[in-house]
């Protein structure tokens, strides 16, 4: 009987093989930690990444290094494919409201090509971030016409990077600026033609440092600590820098119901770098609303994409 020759594993691959499962197991699992935040943030990345590397390996005919690297992949789908494909939209269905939000960039003085992309969104309500005051003269006056109903807050503590404003068409029975995290929040409520809808607009601290992180992280569960207290038919808007498969997404939907209108991906974030963009604006919303309709708006001249969704609010809502 001939002897089998069993395939030889090299150094390389005996180093590689428990380095890249922890990689993989701290982008699925990771650490309540500023930097795991960061590595999880760029799964899509990463897993585009591993298929580079499976390449590599098979190439070079390392038999290990490309079956954990299969693993690998396999693992990276499973817990990323609810994020690709989540569910079909209705684009044919009549909405009954439709929002759109942008992420302006504070230093942004290209006006006219934002103002050009809201007005082209047809939304019933507009969601603004990172506004200066020149931006809030600009929409107030441009935009107010259409949308005599307006809430704002400036910040003067972060340089205009967290000043919100609101804009509807429909009255705002009443309204309340929220600071939570020290920074402004915009809560209130519209009387639509179909329900009052409960409307949060909210920019959380982009987690560049651990303090910042963990802000942002306590200002999800400030937002989500409200909305709880509520029982309202309900939006929360908002530029929350945290991807959708963070663990904290996922407890701030468990705690207060809502659902993320996403029905695809739909990365925002950075405009200037499409391989590097990650999803992180949202428009949640309470499961007494549909969502029809969820899409990026890329025509603006800011570092966000803006987003815009389509709601029907059926008829038990009323």
């Amino acid at each position: 009987m001939k002897n089998r020759i069993k395939p030889k594993i090299t150094l390389s691959e005996g180093i590689y093989a428990p380095l890249f499962l922890l990689l993989q197991g701290a982008i699925l699992l990771p650490p309540d930690n500023f930097w795991f935040g960061i590595l999880q943030s760029y799964a899509v990345q990463i897993l585009l990444l591993d298929i580079g590397l499976l390449v590599v390996w098979i190439l070079r005919k390392k038999i290990l290094a490309a079956a954990i690297t299969i693993l690998g992949i396999v693992m990276l789908l499973a817990f990323l494919w609810p994020y690709f494909h989540k569910t079909a939209p209705l684009p044919n269905t009549q909405p009954d409201l439709t929002v759109a939000h942008f992420n302006v960039l504070a230093t942004n003085t290209d006006y006219e090509k934002t103002l050009r992309a809201a007005w082209a969104s047809g939304a019933d309500i507009l969601s603004f971030q990172e506004v200066t005051t020149e931006w809030i003269d600009i929409l107030s006056e441009v935009m107010g016409k259409e949308y005599p109903y307006i809430v704002y807050q400036e910040d003067t503590d972060y340089r205009g990077f967290y000043g919100v404003i609101l804009l509807s068409k429909f009255p705002i029975k009443q309204s309340k600026i929220e600071y939570w995290q020290d920074l402004p929040n915009i809560t209130a409520t519209l009387a639509t033609p179909k329900a009052d809808i409960l409307v949060v607009t909210s920019h959380t601290f982009s987690p560049v440092s651990e303090k910042r992180y963990e802000g942002r992280n306590r200002h999800l569960e400030n937002i989500a600590d409200f909305v709880k207290g509520q029982n309202a038919t309900t939006l929360v808007i908002g530029d929350f820098n945290i991807v959708p498969w963070a663990a904290q997404v996922t407890a701030f939907k468990e705690h207060t119901g809502l659902l993320d209108s996403r029905h695809n991906l739909s990365p925002t974030f950075p405009a200037w770098n499409t391989l590097m963009m990650v999803p992180i604006d949202y428009i949640f919303h309470s499961p007494d609303i549909e969502s029809l309709d969820f899409n990026i708006i890329a025509q603006t001249a800011s570092d966000h994409y803006g987003v815009v969704g389509k709601y029907r609010i059926p008829p038990a809502t009323r």
